[in-house]
């Protein structure tokens, strides 16, 4: 139960796909995550690469609005097959065929081109994503965006209150006051 606290819902998801291009990339992150698709419907573990776009290209003709700090994911199987994602993207940054014994980690940070499509949702077409369409080769490195580490800790805590229970509203109003 919420007990009387106000909660602000906000609109979650929208954004404005950028436009198809060639883009410099950083990359800004991997996780491992379980995915569950039709095929494996007790999930696979893939990586998800975060980039942010380098280039700083207006976001439609006549806008200020720039490409520069836009983010866009990347899935990758654990595999570096011939048409691994995982094999293309070490390649690109590297520039060497990568091996089995590749460090997913050790990528973070580098530089990596990448043509961005615009694709429409298969559930409603009239959504519109970004997906990577190819990997390659950085020819001219770009300023490098701030790195933002993950391992934040946040330490909280709290303790009880007593609330009355002849006029919980007004210990509730007390509550929100201090605050």
């Amino acid at each position: 139960m919420l007990n009387g606290i106000k909660v602000t819902i906000k609109a979650g998801g929208d954004f404005d796909p950028v436009p198809a291009d060639k883009y410099t990339l950083q990359i800004m992150d991997v996780e491992l995550k379980n995915m569950v698709d039709a095929w494996n419907p007790d999930g696979i573990d893939k990586l998800n690469y975060k980039f942010a776009i380098l280039d700083d290209n207006p976001m439609a003709p006549g806008s200020k609005e720039s490409t520069r700090g836009k983010y866009i994911w990347q899935k990758c199987g654990l595999s570096v097959g011939a048409k691994s994602w995982l094999k293309k993207l070490a390649f690109a940054v590297n520039g060497v065929e990568p091996n089995i014994n590749i460090d997913p980690e050790s990528l973070v940070g580098k530089q990596v081109g990448a043509f961005i499509v615009e694709a429409p949702s298969k559930k409603d077409p009239s959504i519109i994503y970004n997906n990577i369409s190819a990997f390659v080769k950085v020819t001219k490195p770009l300023p490098e965006l701030e790195m933002k580490s993950n391992n934040v800790v946040v330490e909280k805590s709290s303790t009880g209150v007593d609330i009355p229970e002849d006029d919980p509203e007004a210990a509730i109003k007390k509550l929100n006051e201090e605050k």
